[in-house]
């Protein structure tokens, strides 16, 4: 019995020690541990910063660079891999050999952002010489075009040198202005001059008198006129009554021939007569003694259509006429006194101030 007794106190003396050591050595394995997972975390922060450091620099660099739309795609993907990546080893790891994995990822990683740029110069590169070349092209086309601009314009300049070149200037008046039933009528000639190389051949003259109104009209309205006169090709009429009045004769280069402008005008309307002096001007100088009257200002729009040559086409000289009077005191021309004759010596007729209408 005792010897059961010193049996069961060993035995439970055993299982104390046993429970002791095992406590002791669980307790160890703990302390032992835990300082290993410390570091585990330690360095999994560490490596975080330095992956998020590097980041940071892969991508100021990639701002600097001159990377096209599916370039910034391709950086930012690989970006979010990379990101992606290191938050799922990061979250696996849990001792040195999830750290080394880290590590070996973070390494691939790196490669892949080195392979990515060293790509995107390439991009870069291959795209700036694609463009210098077209930019190459452009200055080439460019140069080339105006090149074959400049060989038109010297041909141009050379038939235009090579062709007869008519102008009109005023020769004389020829009759005094008369008025019949308030219409007025009144002949002047002028002359065709050939300034070109050849003869001016089949010469067509037209030209319309007409009233216009004092004002701000008279800067535009004659050229206007002059247009719709010019701009359309001379009627079968128009070519008949120039051969019947020998205007289409030859004129050769250097000559001149003479034409007369003959015409009688319709009583103006009460739209184009003038009240002259204007109100405005007595009550600017109220020592002005000329009396108001009605007056008229007739004008003449015309143009010589004409051939050049044996070349085809054909050619256009413009001409624009004021018809006035001397001023009652002999001074500075004005305007005609509605119904008022005026004498061959005291008709002045000169050239339109701001333009003779086209001439091509």
């Amino acid at each position: 019995m005792e010897e059961q007794e010193r049996s069961s106190e060993k035995n439970g003396a055993n299982h104390d020690a046993n429970r002791s050591q095992f406590g002791s050595a669980s307790m160890d394995g703990k302390e032992q541990d835990e300082p290993n997972a410390r570091q585990t975390h330690r360095n999994a922060y560490e490596s975080e910063d330095e992956i998020e450091r590097l980041a940071k620099e892969f991508w100021r660099w990639l701002m600097r660079q001159n990377i096209q739309v599916h370039q910034w795609i391709i950086a930012l993907s690989s970006i979010a891999l990379l990101g992606v990546t290191f938050s799922q080893l990061v979250v696996s790891c849990s001792g040195s050999a999830q750290m080394e994995k880290l590590i070996s990822a973070a390494d691939k990683n790196a490669d892949a952002a080195e392979k990515f740029r060293v790509a995107a110069e390439g991009i870069n590169q291959g795209i700036g010489d694609a463009v210098s070349k077209l930019n190459s092209q452009a200055v080439s086309a460019g140069k080339q075009a105006d090149a074959a601009t400049a060989m038109v314009d010297a041909n141009q300049q050379m038939i235009e040198s090579q062709r007869a070149a008519i102008s009109v200037e005023l020769y004389g008046v020829l009759n005094p202005v008369t008025f019949h039933d308030r219409g007025l009528s009144l002949a002047f000639s002028v002359l065709l001059i050939n300034n070109g190389q050849v003869r001016a051949v089949d010469m067509v003259v037209r030209f319309k008198p007409s009233y216009i109104q004092w004002g701000p009209v008279e800067f535009a309205e004659p050229e206007k006129r002059q247009a719709t006169l010019c701009n359309k090709p001379p009627t079968a009429d128009e070519t008949k009554q120039a051969k019947e009045l020998a205007t289409g004769d030859v004129i050769f280069a250097g000559a001149h021939k003479e034409t007369e402008i003959n015409f009688g005008m319709g009583a103006p309307t009460q739209e184009e007569i003038i009240k002259w002096p204007p109100d405005s001007a007595y009550k600017q100088n109220p020592a002005l003694t000329v009396p108001q009257a009605d007056r008229v200002h007739p004008i003449v729009v015309g143009c010589i259509d004409y051939g050049s040559g044996a070349v085809p086409g054909r050619h256009q000289a413009g001409f624009i006429f004021d018809i006035e009077k001397t001023g009652e005191d002999s001074s500075l021309p004005t305007f005609i006194k509605l119904g008022e004759d005026v004498a061959r010596g005291n008709v002045v007729i000169t050239k339109y101030l701001f333009s003779q209408g086209k001439n091509y």
